[in-house]
């Protein structure tokens, strides 16, 4: 496994507290767990408050955990694979 827990913890950004990596990575997984569509790019940047690029870091971290996550070009979103019963380990 490739740790996901690394790193837990609020960091500040001027002040304010800041998502982690484990909770960006969490909040990915309930995300495309509960959705019965893809959910967009947009929708996880507001959800993971991050940018683009943030979330595609955090769904190539998932997907090294082996989560089984597709990109739907239309409508530009991402969701598990159907079937898919992934889990985060030790969750």
């Amino acid at each position: 496994m490739g740790g996901l827990v690394a790193g837990v913890g609020l960091a500040t950004n001027e002040g304010r507290p800041t998502v982690d990596r484990f909770q960006r990575i969490f909040a990915l997984h309930r995300a495309l767990k509960g959705a019965r569509v893809p959910v967009t790019r947009a929708q996880l940047q507001e959800r993971l408050e991050c940018e683009a690029a943030t979330v595609k870091r955090v769904i190539l971290a998932l997907r090294n955990e082996g989560a089984p996550i597709e990109y739907v070009r239309d409508p530009d979103g991402y969701r598990f694979a159907s079937g898919s019963t992934f889990e985060l380990p030790g969750v």
